[in-house]
């Protein structure tokens, strides 16, 4: 972009919505980050949620979770790591 005649900054004002990823889950006690990754896989048209989340100890996790829509997320149990004997 070489000009910049006729441009402006618009900044849209946060509004509160409802909350779509609920700390459900003993490793999310503390709190769930807002940094994350969604990825859209084509092949299946799920969308894939991996974000970070604390518990009640204040240690960190990475989390996922999927959806069909965007607004409503299941958390599946996959297996693949030990929380307290959650596996």
């Amino acid at each position: 972009m070489s000009e910049s005649d006729g441009v402006q900054l618009r900044v849209n004002s946060p509004q509160r919505r409802e909350v779509v990823i609920r700390a459900d889950k003993p490793w999310e006690k503390l709190m769930i980050s807002f940094y994350l990754t969604v990825l859209d896989d084509p092949e299946t048209g799920t969308l894939r949620l991996w974000y970070i989340c604390r518990d009640a100890k204040n240690r960190p996790n990475v989390a996922y979770a999927e959806s069909n829509d965007g607004l409503t997320w299941e958390k599946p149990n996959l297996g693949i790591v030990d929380y307290e004997g959650s596996r």
